[in-house]
């Protein structure tokens, strides 16, 4: 087996898993529709519980279909000879080598960002707006999507040279310095993203109730997590959905909550206990190689802390995944903002 052979093997592999467990996710979603979790019964309606699972299948059904565009994608860029369409394209108009292979980067880049442009659009405009959770306005969409290109262009373009540089003049060994400075990058990026790139996009004020954060101090001291602090971040005016999570390293590390989540202390309180329990328990990597987001566990975790559907309707989670065992409980839904 040649390696385009073994390339497209890959590729075709990888996507029929993900593809596979988007349909299972589907298929456990629709099954548990009609009815809610007993655990949850007195406290969740039939009807917010039906909502939430025709987001989860709705959200489901374009990440399948990104996914299909993804591969098709590869597999032009790669085995379809699109690379080297471009790198020909490229070397016909640049005569610097370094340029060039600038110019590569740049036009995939391109390439990519157009291609992925109608999927974001949907899903900010079409699927959130239809399930009552967009709060983005047009012209926020445009100046966050303006800020995201140029924050691209002003660190990847010093990282893309250094790669090209390193092919050209650290002979077959190349691949373990790009590797190296790769890691480095990682962790400049872990240190500085909270401080000065996530402000560019977002408001971060310290969190103000003094009882709530002595209690998830005393939570984190108890679990051996440390933080330079809590913080609150203007989620709200983007979207309904509630978030909490971990971010940064050194002292940079943080604790953020979406200010969506602020109408429930109880809540909050709880989903900050869901997310220290998955790094206590190494559901997800401890810092620095992620942050942690919302899951099902984070999701039955704030369900558990309601005392009433309505309150449990301002919790919504970023990722559209159900737990694919047990009960499978359902996303709350926020009150309808339309």
């Amino acid at each position: 087996m040649n390696y385009t052979s073994l390339l497209s093997l890959l590729i075709l592999t990888v996507t029929a898993f993900r593809l596979a467990l988007a349909w299972r996710q589907r298929r456990h979603v629709l099954a548990h529709r009609d009815q809610v979790p007993q655990r949850f019964a007195d406290r969740i309606r039939l009807e917010a519980h039906q909502r939430a699972a025709d987001y989860t299948v709705a959200k489901s059904r374009l990440t399948t279909l990104n996914l299909l565009v993804e591969a098709a994608l590869a597999l032009a860029f790669t085995v379809g000879g699109g690379i080297a369409l471009l790198a020909g394209w490229a070397d016909a108009r640049v005569d610097n080598e370094l340029l060039r292979g600038l110019a590569l980067f740049a036009l995939v880049a391109v390439i990519g960002g157009v291609i992925d442009l109608p999927f974001d659009l949907f899903r900010t405009f079409v699927l959130e707006q239809r399930f009552g959770f967009n709060r983005t306005t047009p012209a926020q969409w445009l100046k966050d999507h303006a800020l995201g290109i140029g924050l691209g262009i002003a660190i990847g373009l010093p990282l893309a040279t250094a790669v090209l540089w390193m092919m050209d003049a650290l002979g077959a060994r190349w691949w373990l310095w790009a590797w190296i400075a790769w890691m480095s990058f990682n962790v400049l990026m872990l240190a500085i993203y909270p401080t000065w790139i996530a402000p560019l996009f977002n408001r971060f004020t310290p969190l103000a109730d003094a009882d709530l954060r002595r209690r998830i101090e005393a939570l984190m001291q108890q679990c051996g997590f440390h933080s330079s602090g809590l913080f609150v971040m203007d989620g709200s005016r983007r979207s309904a959905h509630g978030n909490a999570y971990f971010t940064g390293f050194g002292r940079t590390k943080r604790v953020v909550f979406f200010d969506t989540l602020l109408g429930s202390l109880k809540g909050i309180f709880h989903v900050f206990h869901g997310l220290v329990v998955h790094l206590y328990i190494s559901h997800c990597s401890p810092p620095p190689a992620r942050s942690v987001q919302s899951n099902g566990l984070l999701r039955e975790e704030a369900l558990s802390s309601c005392s009433d559907s309505e309150q449990c309707f301002q919790y919504g989670c970023d990722r559209g995944t159900w737990r694919d065992a047990g009960e499978g409980a359902a996303r709350p839904f926020p009150r309808d903002t339309r």
